[in-house]
């Protein structure tokens, strides 16, 4: 939503598309550490899940987090399965949102550390 890209622009570079074409064509022109993927993107019910699998092959070490208005545990089951490393609700706060993505980037952040020193 405009409201939760507009709060996590305070914290982080955010680039907010809308489509499944958008999303497609900036994971080719960038890589990105942490991507917020709403699992209803596009007309489908469950497009964010075949995303994954594109964002996956196109973008390996991107992080993604699946957003839902929805808790199915089947689908977040499936989203976890090709490559989603969370879920939020998006009844979550925004603050638990932001959150979660430091937590992954100071993850992401310390595993680069520590391969470093190898």
């Amino acid at each position: 939503t405009k409201a939760l890209s507009s709060r996590l622009q305070k914290y982080f570079l955010v680039k907010a598309v809308h489509t499944e074409a958008e999303t497609k064509d900036s994971i080719k022109k960038k890589s990105y550490t942490v991507i917020l993927l709403d699992i209803g993107l596009g007309k489908e019910h469950e497009a964010g899940i075949e995303l994954i699998k594109v964002i996956k092959k196109s973008s390996p070490q991107s992080q993604i987090i699946m957003l839902s208005g929805h808790d199915d545990s089947q689908t977040i089951a499936k989203a976890m399965h090709y490559g989603a490393i969370d879920f939020v609700s998006k009844e979550n706060s925004a603050e638990e949102i932001i959150a979660r993505i430091i937590s992954i980037c100071e993850q992401n952040t310390h595993v680069k550390e520590y391969n470093h020193n190898d």
